[in-house]
């Protein structure tokens, strides 16, 4: 029975209930914090660990980057002339060193270094086979001087260094530390990874790069304490002794995270060096984490407490004494009789004023958007030409008063760090909206809202203002839009002034086809009268040359080619419609070439994807470039992945294109069939044995009708045609062109 009196307490009075209710949900508030804070602990250090996580992979990702960069700048080295000439003059048996500057060398070194401040280079050293030297970027020493007194490790040998030339790899990474007379300025025993690269077509000697780890881990790593260390498949640690090093816990194979003592080890192996990166995140410091982490809940907990007994009362006073007054007032005008409960009359009078309010609000917000939404698309029909079945809501001073249309077209950039977090829309929702606010200041009547997700309409009234003074307000919001240039650009098509409404449809129109004359840079534009222009066309022999130059590989004339295209377009505009043209169909010949070289054309797609956010000739140009580079990488490495009887075919086709070859006579020098000899052709080269023939033939004809001055008939005759005829059938058929017309253009081009 004793909830029953609990019940006749707290029944009979508004401000009991409503006291007794605030009670009852603060005591569930405090269960449910007390399980958030229980639940939370356990997030929390999941979180803690996850971070962590992120951080190593972040560690990683850069360690990786700084070893792949260091080896392609030893890969550089290789390349540069003064080490070409040492690989030739070791490469003789009897090199005289005296004949070979050192100093290039060791200044090569030196730059190296200086200029890769980011890969943390302590010392490139070149090892010389015969005569056993080291060349470092102090000077040339005796090898067995340097790699046994200044260069050490705690796991491999001094004499390991001069066995690497017997040993086949290219590139590998071995634990190692340097003295302080190797390094300047001086310090004692510096760790560093030893990356070790090689190369096949200089054998007599190989370069080995000491990036210091102790550098490295500083800038690259963030970790609570010195709990980070590197290894590799064989345990061997990269960034401290083998003393320092005792007691470490080392990583497992196939296991990303470890606890022990309870401390938590995370683990990350490198896909380009093959190392594992370990940290660790010590016990005390997560349970000092989670320990402040409790501390902070549990003080904001009781106050939390406090207020809310103090606001219950409060609530429950400024509730019940004014519905306690007004339900007297009530009561004495005799509108309702005395009731049991005051509960209800509050119930009563709440519910009805609630509803009346609410339903007043929501039929004010309704018949608000309802009007706004009629209005835009009534524009938006009206613009379109597209017929109306609802009442007209345009401004009936709109039918008859002047009126300029101005549509801006927004170009999103490529998004970067710095807006990560802003979305196109959003932006374009901005930008409208300060369009409007800059309009209304000098043309309080204009009026600006979005066609489309890229498109911003504006009707300005000029009203007594000229034109002149609406081009100076567009210049003056261009100038704010620039501030965010990086970001996205913008087209201002402005139409001409039109006298009625019903010219609506034929500005917009007239402002749409303004924009299509945007130049091709990276500039706010406003644009209000169409510039002289023609359509640019690539020509029948510029598109044969380009193609051709892909399919062949022909790096050189490929991009001298597109070089004088993209010339010819800065000289004529450039429009930045022509240039897109230009770019896809440029775009569609890489892919046709791909794909006859059996090649997955969507290894472009990546470019494909970048096109449409290249707003200058530079970022397009460069864009192309690359996009014909790598078609000709692909297409070069498919030829060397051919085998040695296509390779043989491939060879004799060039040395004896100039005589009577048919498929028989190559089958009959292989002693295979011509059928057996054609399919497994076509298979790996991607063209058959004619087209290939052909292909060959044209080429050499177009060398010596540029670069000669050979008869038609002579040359017919050097490229294997002894008719004439059949020579200038098949070379319109390749070009497009007689001999005669194609060395006519090449002569009028160059002049």
């Amino acid at each position: 029975m004793r909830w029953k009196e609990w019940y006749k307490l707290f029944s009979g009075s508004l401000f009991k209930r409503l006291l007794f209710g605030y009670a009852i949900v603060i005591a569930l508030l405090l269960s449910f914090h007390f399980l958030s804070i229980y639940s939370l602990r356990g997030q929390y250090q999941d979180r803690l660990i996850s971070f962590n996580q992120s951080n190593l992979q972040f560690t990683v990702k850069s360690y990786e980057n700084v070893i792949q960069s260091a080896r392609d700048a030893m890969i550089g080295l290789y390349n540069n002339a003064p080490f070409a000439y040492l690989a030739a003059e070791l490469e003789t048996g009897n090199a005289d060193l005296s004949a070979i500057n050192m100093k290039e060398i060791v200044e090569l070194l030196i730059q190296t270094v200086q200029s890769n401040s980011s890969l943390f280079l302590e010392n490139i050293v070149v090892y010389v086979k015969k005569p056993s030297i080291a060349i470092t970027k102090e000077g040339t020493s005796d090898a067995n001087l340097i790699f046994s007194k200044y260069v050490g490790s705690d796991y491999i040998e001094p004499d390991f260094w001069s066995g690497q030339f017997e040993t086949s790899y290219w590139n590998r990474t071995v634990p190692a530390y340097v003295d302080s007379m190797f390094t300047l300025p001086h310090t004692k025993q510096t760790h560093t990874v030893a990356l070790i690269v090689k190369n096949q077509l200089a054998p007599n000697f190989y370069l080995v790069a000491f990036i210091n780890t102790d550098k490295a881990s500083a800038a690259l790593h963030h970790a609570y304490d010195n709990g980070f260390w590197i290894t590799d498949a064989e345990n061997r640690i990269y960034n401290m002794n083998a003393e320092a090093a005792t007691g470490l816990v080392l990583p497992e194979p196939q296991k990303q995270l470890k606890h022990v003592d309870s401390s938590y080890y995370l683990y990350q192996q490198g896909q380009f060096s093959g190392l594992i990166y370990t940290s660790r995140i010590p016990g005390a410091i997560i349970q000092t984490e989670i320990d402040r982490f409790s501390w902070i809940f549990l003080p904001a907990l009781l106050i939390s407490l406090l207020i809310g007994i103090g606001v219950s009362v409060a609530m429950s006073l400024s509730i019940y004494n004014p519905v306690k007054r007004f339900v007297h007032s009530l009561q004495s005008a005799g509108k309702q009789d005395k009731e049991s409960s005051g509960i209800r009359e509050f119930q009563a009078i709440n519910e009805h004023l609630q509803h009346v309010a609410n339903k007043k609000k929501r039929d004010d917000q309704d018949l608000s958007e309802s009007k706004s939404i009629l209005r835009y698309y009534t524009y938006i029909n009206k613009i379109k030409a597209i017929k109306e079945h609802f009442p007209k809501m345009i401004n009936p001073e709109f039918e008859h008063n002047p009126f300029v249309f101005v549509l801006t077209q927004l170009h999103f950039r490529k998004q970067s760090d710095d807006y990560a977090e802003l979305d196109p829309g959003r932006a374009a929702s901005y930008i409208r909206e300060f369009i409007h606010l800059t309009l209304i200041q000098d043309f309080p009547n204009s009026i600006t809202f979005q066609l489309e997700k890229d498109q911003i309409a504006s009707l300005v009234f000029l009203g007594g203002s000229g034109r002149e003074q609406l081009l100076l307000s567009l210049s003056k919001l261009l100038r704010v839009l620039e501030l965010d240039a990086r970001y996205c650009l913008a087209t201002l098509g402005v139409s001409s002034m039109h006298a009625q409404s019903s010219k609506l449809t034929t500005a917009y129109e007239e402002a749409s086809e303004l924009i299509r004359y945007r130049l091709m840079n990276d500039t706010m534009q406003i644009i209000e009268a169409r510039s002289p222009r023609t359509d640019f066309m690539v020509s029948p022999q510029q598109e044969l040359d380009l193609y051709g130059s892909l399919l062949a590989a022909n790096r050189k004339d490929a991009l001298q080619l597109l070089q004088r295209i993209m010339n010819q377009l800065r000289a004529e505009g450039p429009f930045a419609e022509d240039v897109r043209a230009f770019a896809h169909h440029l775009l569609n010949k890489a892919k046709q070439a791909l794909r006859v070289m059996k090649l997955d054309e969507q290894l472009l797609e990546p470019m494909i994807r970048e096109l449409p956010f290249c707003y200058s000739m530079d970022d397009c140009e460069d864009l192309l470039t690359r996009l014909l580079e790598q078609t000709m990488d692909r297409i070069q490495a498919r030829r060397e992945e051919q085998d040695a009887l296509v390779a043989y075919v491939i060879q004799y086709l060039e040395s004896h294109y100039h005589e009577d070859i048919s498929l028989d006579k190559v089958a009959d020098t292989m002693k295979l069939t011509s059928g057996h000899l054609s399919a497994h052709f076509k298979e790996k080269s991607g063209v058959n044995f004619k087209d290939y023939l052909t292909e060959i033939r044209m080429r050499k004809a177009k060398e010596m009708l540029k670069q000669t001055d050979k008869k038609i008939q002579e040359i017919s005759e050097l490229v294997g045609y002894p008719n004439i005829t059949p020579f200038i059938r098949m070379f319109r058929k390749h070009t497009g062109l007689t001999p005669g017309d194609y060395r006519k253009g090449m002569l009028d081009g160059d002049s």
